[in-house]
């Protein structure tokens, strides 16, 4: 029975209660079978089946494909890869890695990254090749899982026979470590160590340091040779020198993958083109360039934030533009990020998106005492309230069965190391005051109940749909057991700390964290469950990696708070309405077909802050509002089952032929290619305006929709352009009786055009995407008379 018929068969009331439960469990951020096995034990299990399939066709993002632009040589290139299985497979040993963990993967969750990394290793050359370079880049989402793709794409390379893999593993110790101790676990301590080389390790001084008396060409085996190195100028110079004295015919049969971490962060040459590069860009560049002379080369840059290598200048063959292959993924599932937890802007006409409400605001009173610590006596009111609510949040937790997880908070307001000791000093007092108070049942506690009967108990049960919230009672028997484990000191995470954090040890960490730039980009804070978050900065990709509470809260995001101010809110909203329209332009341009050389990305401008370094922009167009300059907007939807459309349209389309014959605007000075399309030239902007207005196009063609197009236009007129237009009808060159259609006593011959995959998150559900409308030569059908004969050859 269809999903459709199993609903309306089912009970008008039971239908909306679990509509709403799969809406509200699935804002929690647990997994379609928790949710079913949760709500078969209340309705008809094929009740739930169908509505938890209606719910991901409608708003999930695990029905949308990542999208991929393909340079020239990496068009044909799909068809190399073939999974290795069995237990010799670092895939295979990867996967039982993951399941066999404390937290385990779901066998849904091995699935997505299994297809994602696909997507990454299709696009990589073939280790038995010749050397070459190719250079690609991997957008995904903050926190949201970029290592794990990396570590399994690694993992099937390996399989493929690629033997010498590099990962750029960030720029601070601590993240080059951390990231080092994940792959390790994942790719090396899964098989016998003695069958990986690894020329770094796991410590926070592991980074690679030249081995006395052992040459490469000595090491060289059929092993993978296997490294983490920071980017930093002595570790990655020591790394190029020591390899640069191998035997060159040796090192043709060690392919090379190369992973670079965050890869907007340092990777990109911030200086003048006629000057020198910097030094990272500098170093990373000779060595893609050292393997890629003497064998197959892949530079794979990941990065959330794109901003500084979208205007990489593509003209410079020597630097790490993505030639070959920009790969946007999807967000992986229950991932939380900009868009879900902010909310953003109407894009191209659609609805604006609502955020969840989990801010809770600090007072922009409180932002100067915040940057005077040391005159403090106490904490602000906001942070205080932040606390409590950690304190809240921690002890549900706890009642929810989640005792053996990582608890923590972050609090974040400024990059000043003395700035972290004083807030420690002022946070320490504040522990050690509440957990006296709450132990000497003062009006303390009432304060407590306060904010959880407020706040917590109203926000879980109307907003995320948790109507079994704990009453305060139960919530004060979990908070005792939680001040027993709870650090009685902040944990200060910055380069002057003795220790670091580590969250792979067996007992959880339930710990108040305040840090500066470590804990800006890279480095994971588990289980985060409150945010206080002051800290400013001027650069798009800066503010939204410092902004840790992206990722995963799989049955605590109703618990979650992030605490800023009302100007930080406007400002990530901001923020990930630009993440949308970058995604959805890329997306635009995969449909289409093109290449990354093709990218002319137009992102956002803001007035207060910085997309990338000034030096940076040079390559690309910004703007203030959407613009179609620069872009081949198409209308790629038809509508194979609506005749009355498609009657209504063919009939526009011949009253608007016969009006341009009228008016004698055809022209017949066409390309031989062209020689049987109808071309009407000096066409007023009116004309095609009117046209458009009553064209049916569908809902899911966002760019052309006239409400947009209709005012640029306009706007665009004023100043005198775009007041002249050409209009053409499409046909193929050689005449077929099978494929003749007459429009206005003028004969065409369809063109084919190839159905692209249909995506379930498509607003209307009859329409059917093409993969593309124009081929290349279409953009030059009125330019004869300018380019003349040759130009099209």
């Amino acid at each position: 029975m269809k999903v459709s018929e199993i609903i309306k068969e089912s009970d008008e009331k039971s239908v909306k209660v679990v509509r709403a439960s799969i809406e509200g469990f699935s804002r929690q951020g647990m997994s379609y079978g928790e949710i079913k096995e949760h709500l078969i034990l209340m309705v008809p299990e094929d009740l739930v089946d169908a509505l938890i399939e209606e719910y991901k066709n409608e708003n999930d993002s695990e029905t949308m494909a990542a999208s991929i632009l393909r340079g020239d040589k990496n068009k044909d290139l799909a068809s190399w890869y073939k999974k290795v299985e069995g237990k010799d497979s670092r895939w295979v040993r990867l996967t039982d890695h993951l399941t066999s963990l404390q937290k385990p993967w779901e066998p849904e969750h091995i699935k997505d990254l299994d297809e994602q990394s696909d997507l990454v290793i299709k696009n990589l050359a073939p280790p038995n090749g010749e050397p070459g370079i190719y250079k690609g880049m991997v957008l995904g989402y903050v926190q949201s899982g970029k290592t794990a793709n990396f570590s399994a794409t690694i993992a099937k390379a390996i399989d493929q026979g690629y033997r010498i893999i590099i990962v750029l593993g960030g720029m601070y110790n601590n993240l080059r470590s951390q990231t080092e101790r994940r792959l390790r676990a994942e790719l090396v301590d899964t098989f016998d160590k003695d069958k990986t080389i690894c020329l770094t390790d796991t410590t926070e001084k592991g980074d690679f340091k030249k081995p006395t008396g052992i040459t490469a060409g000595n090491l060289l085996s059929n092993k993978p040779v296997f490294c983490v190195i920071k980017k930093n100028v002595s570790p990655m110079k020591n790394f190029l020198n020591w390899f640069k004295d191998v035997n060159i015919d040796q090192l043709k049969k060690y392919p090379v993958l190369i992973i670079d971490d965050e890869a907007d962060q340092a990777s990109v040459n911030n200086n003048n083109p006629d000057q020198d590069r910097t030094k990272i860009n500098e170093l990373l560049t000779q060595m893609i360039y050292f393997f890629g002379e003497n064998t197959v080369t892949n530079y794979v840059g990941y990065t959330a934030t794109p901003f500084a290598n979208i205007f990489i200048d593509s003209k410079d063959k020597t630097d790490i533009f993505p030639e070959d292959f920009f790969i946007s993924l999807k967000p992986p599932l229950s991932y939380n990020g900009t868009k879900k937890l902010f909310g953003r802007a109407s894009i191209d006409g659609d609805d604006a998106v609502d955020g969840l409400d989990i801010f809770r605001y600090i007072d922009i009173n409180e932002v100067d005492d915040l940057r005077n610590l040391s005159s403090l006596n106490k904490i602000p009111a906001s942070l205080k309230l932040a606390i409590d609510s950690f304190f809240l949040a921690c002890s549900e937790r706890i009642i929810r069965g989640q005792k053996k997880e990582d608890m923590t908070m972050l609090v974040h307001t400024s990059h000043v190391k003395d700035d972290h000791k004083e807030m420690c000093r002022l946070i320490d007092d504040y522990i050690l005051s509440a957990k006296a108070e709450f132990n000497s049942k003062t009006s303390y506690i009432e304060r407590l109940r306060g904010i959880w009967e407020r706040d917590f108990a109203v926000t879980s049960k109307d907003n995320f749909n948790q109507s079994n919230i704990s009453k305060f009672e139960k919530i004060c028997d979990a908070l005792e057991i939680f001040f027993i484990d709870l650090e009685p000191k902040a944990i200060m995470e910055n380069s002057d700390s003795k220790t670091r954090l580590d969250f792979t040890k067996d007992s959880p960490i339930w710990a108040i964290i305040v840090g500066g730039n470590t804990l800006s980009r890279g480095l994971t804070v588990e289980g985060l469950t409150i945010s206080y978050f002051q800290r400013t900065s001027k650069g798009y990709d800066t503010l939204l990696q410092m902004g840790r509470w992206f990722g995963y809260r799989k049955n605590y995001l109703d618990l979650t708070r992030i605490f800023v101010t009302h100007e930080i809110h406007g400002i990530f909203y901001f923020l990930a309405t630009i993440e949308e329209e970058i995604r959805e332009d890329i997306e635009q341009m995969a449909l289409n077909n093109e290449r990354p050389l093709d990218v002319s990305l137009k992102v956002r401008d803001h007035d207060q802050l910085k997309i990338t370094t000034k030096r940076t922009l040079t390559n690309n167009s910004i703007f203030s509002s959407r613009t179609y300059s620069g872009s081949k907007v198409q209308a790629r939807f038809i509508f194979p089952d609506n005749n009355l459309v498609n009657e209504q349209n063919h009939k526009l389309v011949t009253s608007f032929v016969e009006d341009l014959n009228k008016k004698n605007k055809r022209t017949k000075d066409l390309y031989p290619g062209h020689s049987n399309c109808l071309l009407f030239k000096n066409i007023d902007s009116l004309d095609v305006i009117k046209f458009l207005n009553n064209f049916h196009l569908s809902k899911d063609d966002k760019r052309s929709r006239i409400n947009l197009l209709e005012p640029y236009v306009d706007k665009l007129n004023l100043r005198s352009e775009l007041t002249s237009w050409s209009v053409a009808i499409m046909s193929r060159k050689q005449e077929d009786p099978l494929r003749k259609i007459n429009i206005a006593e003028n004969n065409i011959y369809c063109l084919d055009r190839t159905l692209a995959p249909r995506l379930s998150s498509l607003e209307d559900h009859t329409v059917h995407p093409l993969g593309q409308l124009m081929a290349q030569r279409d953009e030059i059908i009125d330019m004869k008379d300018l380019l003349g004969e040759e130009f099209e050859r």
